[in-house]
């Protein structure tokens, strides 16, 4: 399978920060593909350019990418609310789908930007009928699309813009501390991803008080990633968020938030036979790692083992 040629910039940014090398890719590659075939406790997708967006995540280390990857199956087992029963025409999957639960903004004109990620509806009307189970398959759904085909998500990082409106006591009711502790693991340590900033806004008067108890899952450079907004949000946002890409219903001129959720629901929808296959893939050995959250910090380079290459 051929691997996208990306924009100069992110091959900049992929070399000074992944650890990438473009005449090493394939090696690279197909040592992961060939540790797919081997190792029995794993049945994972192999085609080059899934395989390189975890390499890219992991800093082209071997070990990491292998361990992420084995992570990422094994969560199927830990998490199966999340990442099981994935087709998008399920009725539960289409109800979240035309809410908007977590939409792509469009891309910016800086193509080495990072990807903002909006969670417009977290809310989704009465939560006995919408599960923060549910809302958060779709956004893993969404993120998986990502990593299949966006080099801005995975290689420049992503930002999320969050907003509160609608979520009730009933929502965070549904948020024990091992639904937190395995969302965090599936969004920070499973897949190939890279947040840089976290903007909230519509707060609820309750938020305070679950967010300290998130907090303790958290680590500490993504606490300081963090940013809650007062009502009169829309022009700090825009320091933030690209004017041109932000929607109107939050300051911007980027089009309606409609627009984006009739576009996303279309995109999800056109990957069901993509999810429907994906259900085969699994990791089959016990837990054998940490699978609570183990953080990863951005500059530490694990080890590879490979052979040094010499300029």
């Amino acid at each position: 399978m051929a691997i996208r040629t990306i924009s100069p910039e992110l091959l900049k940014l992929a070399e000074l920060e992944l650890n990438e090398v473009p005449n090493r890719r394939l090696e690279d590659i197909e040592q992961i593909q060939k540790w797919l075939k081997t190792d029995p406790r794993i049945k994972g997708r192999d085609d080059d350019q899934w395989i390189l967006s975890f390499l890219r995540g992991c800093k082209f280390s071997l070990e990491r990418t292998k361990e992420k990857l084995a992570h990422y199956y094994m969560m199927r087992t830990v998490a199966p609310e999340f990442l099981r029963n994935r087709d998008p025409l399920r009725p539960e999957l289409q109800e979240l789908l035309k809410l908007g639960v977590l939409i792509p903004l469009k891309k910016s004109s800086d193509s080495g930007a990072p990807r903002v990620l909006l969670l417009h509806d977290c809310g989704g009307g009465d939560s006995e009928a919408v599960s923060v189970a549910n809302m958060v398959k779709v956004a893993l759904m969404i993120m998986d699309i990502l990593v299949n085909e966006d080099d801005n998500f995975v290689i420049a990082g992503h930002i999320v813009l969050h907003n509160f409106k609608g979520v009730t006591l009933n929502h965070a009711a549904q948020l024990t501390p091992i639904m937190v502790n395995n969302i965090l693991v599936c969004f920070q340590n499973s897949y190939p991803s890279r947040p840089k900033e976290f903007h909230y806004i519509n707060t609820p008067s309750f938020f305070n008080n679950i967010f300290n108890v998130v907090k303790l899952f958290m680590v500490e450079k993504l606490k300081k990633r963090i940013k809650i907004y007062n009502k009169d949000y829309q022009n700090d946002l825009r320091n933030s968020i690209p004017n041109d890409i932000l929607p109107k219903e939050y300051g911007g001129e980027g089009g309606f938030v409609q627009e984006l959720i009739d576009e996303w629901k279309t995109k999800v929808e056109s990957y069901r036979e993509w999810f429907l296959d994906d259900e085969q893939y699994t990791y089959f050995n016990d837990i054998n790692f940490k699978s609570s959250f183990m953080p990863e910090e951005d500059g530490v380079v694990e080890g590879s083992f490979r052979k040094l290459t010499i300029d």
